[in-house]
């Protein structure tokens, strides 16, 4: 029995065929690109300094992200645009704290838990007001001693519905 020779196989077909994979290949790659940056989320941009020492304000309206707190040294007056925000502050300055959450809130189903080192040290109600999604308050009397505090919103139901990390430094 005589072993009959095959010819060798091409591993790709001809060159126009190659062609016409690579621009099929290609056109699919760039319409998968095109799709994908025009369904993709929108990220909006900074707004306002970063925080530190003295800070600057928030920015007209800006709000914290859905689930956390900002702090900074004041309000302006009328509104809770977030004046020197800042995430470290020294023992004895002003501080305030601004919420922001995903459900329209009660201000008297709500109240600030200030935790240092997993020990809650006190828990600040806010005053009367209009339901809304974000509340600001003053931390000022609450005489902050230096160390990192967790300082959460909870509701009524005792679910934290925002949370932030201060630092008071001496």
């Amino acid at each position: 029995m005589a072993l009959t020779r095959y010819p060798p196989r091409r591993l790709v077909g001809s060159q126009s065929e190659v062609g016409l994979r690579m621009r099929t290949l290609l056109a699919s790659v760039m319409g998968v690109a095109i799709l994908l940056a025009g369904c993709g989320a929108q990220t909006p941009a900074p707004t306002g300094a970063p925080g530190g020492g003295g800070g600057g304000g928030a920015g007209p309206g800006a709000l914290p992200p859905v689930g956390a707190v900002w702090f900074g040294t004041g309000f302006e007056p009328g509104s809770t645009n977030l004046v020197g925000k800042t995430a470290t502050v020294k023992q004895g300055t002003p501080v305030v704290a601004l919420g922001h959450f995903l459900a329209t809130k009660a201000p008297e189903d709500m109240t600030v838990q200030i935790v240092l080192l997993g020990t809650t040290k006190a828990r600040v109600p806010f005053p009367p007001g209009a339901p809304s999604t974000s509340f600001g308050i003053d931390l000022s009397d609450q005489k902050l001693a230096p160390g990192p505090y967790q300082v959460n919103f909870v509701d009524k139901n005792r679910r934290t519905v925002a949370s932030g990390t201060l630092t008071v430094t001496p």
